[in-house]
């Protein structure tokens, strides 16, 4: 193993690991917090989280405004090393490879 493989390795880990830490904690926090109203609500909250950081923002955020809540999908940029380096790459090129829940734009007057 090379010097800098060494390196990469040493520092991959750490990373990772708090990575995973934190979205457990943020998935365990998302379970208290209240679930805004799905049907009726002419307001959306669209968001995308790799760590659930972001998710319980948007969940609040959602919360007081009585949004609906919709979460982009990004399997490229899943939990670990692999999925960090995917999103890091993607976002220096300004691009992101997200899919987008299927629900009707129209039915919203803000998002």
């Amino acid at each position: 193993m090379s010097r800098r493989q060494a390196s990469w390795r040493a520092w991959s880990g750490p990373v990772s690991g708090v990575e995973i830490h934190q979205a457990r904690d943020a998935e365990s926090r998302l379970g208290r917090v209240p679930l805004p109203p799905k049907e009726g609500s002419r307001i959306a909250v669209i968001y995308f989280s790799r760590s659930g950081n972001t998710a319980i923002a948007a969940s609040h955020v959602a919360h007081r405004l009585g949004a609906r809540l919709f979460r982009l999908e990004a399997h490229d940029y899943e939990l670990g090393l692999t999925g960090l380096i995917a999103a890091l790459s993607d976002a220096r090129k300004h691009v992101a490879r997200v899919s987008a829940p299927d629900f009707d734009i129209g039915e919203f007057q803000t998002i």
